[in-house]
């Protein structure tokens, strides 16, 4: 059954002039879970029509979600009074509605990606475990996966980092004179660009070829979610938009303005925040 966002408002009103508050509020949750399916099907309905170009230097590659929740500001994390950026683990955006959303999604794709300062920071776990829906099982985990071109971040956690079995991306030179990891730890060593960077495209491909990930979710963190962009290799923006302003932090641009080739645009509402789906072609 899909519900459209615009409706869910009206839908709620009526729920809550009809029922109880407790009724009320398991009403409106169930709401909430039915926009989420709705999100996770336009998602993988995406998914299941993406072409990659077979001339590209690319090809093959996965499919490029770009997921993240700002500010109405347009900022993704706050600065603190020591001009340090505050993490969204310290400062919430979205509410536990989108949380159910970001799970969702992880479901959605074959691995999640992050870079090394948002692992060194957050120390997240990029598992699902909040959303048990249909096809999308508790027990089928995304890859989790890090870009760190030097393995400095996933060095300083050591046995602390929460990540089970993941992924590392790093230069050829940092794979090579690496001596301690945590056995689980499986490192990829990818080509740099000239920037000393790692060059996303060849660590795409190898993710595809090697480890079978077809889907992949950039959850963060802005610099990765910049770097994505300013090479054109997203074909899906999910972006939560919290009510709130954060004034001075940090958000997510780009070097140039492009225009992005949006095939469908929607927008849902999750919980207070609203969530734009646009698929670029």
């Amino acid at each position: 059954m899909r519900i459209p966002s615009r409706f869910r408002s009206l839908l709620c009103g009526i729920l809550c002039s009809t029922l109880s508050a407790d009724e009320a509020l398991s009403k409106t949750q169930i709401l909430d879970v039915l926009v989420v399916q709705n999100i996770v099907t336009e998602l993988r309905t995406a998914q299941k029509q993406f072409m990659p170009d077979a001339a590209s230097p690319l090809f093959p590659r996965p499919f490029i979600t770009a997921a993240y929740a700002q500010s109405v500001d347009g900022k993704l994390a706050a600065y603190n009074g020591k001009e340090e950026v505050e993490t969204t683990s310290n400062f919430p955006l979205s509410g536990s509605d989108s949380l159910l959303l970001t799970h969702a999604i992880r479901a959605s794709h074959d691995g999640v990606l992050i870079g090394g300062k948002t692992l060194s920071i957050d120390n997240p776990r990029l598992t699902n475990r909040l959303w048990d829906h249909d096809s999308l099982k508790l027990h089928a985990q995304p890859t989790s996966i890090v870009l760190d071109t030097h393995l400095n971040n996933i060095q300083s956690l050591g046995d602390s980092m929460r990540l089970k079995h993941p992924i590392i991306c790093c230069s050829k030179e940092a794979a090579s004179s690496c001596k301690e990891l945590p056995s689980s730890v499986v490192l990829l060593p990818c080509r740099c660009s000239k920037n000393g960077q790692i060059d996303l495209g060849d660590m795409l491909h190898k993710l595809y070829i090697g480890y079978g990930i077809k889907s992949l979710m950039i959850e963060g963190g802005p610099t990765l979610l910049k770097s994505f962009l300013d090479d054109q290799l997203v074909d899906c923006l999910c972006i939560t938009i919290a009510p709130k302003f954060l004034g001075s932090g940090i958000g997510v641009s780009t070097n140039k303005g492009y225009h992005l080739p949006v095939s469908t645009t929607n927008f849902y509402i999750v919980g207070k925040d609203c969530c734009m789906i646009s698929v670029i072609r």
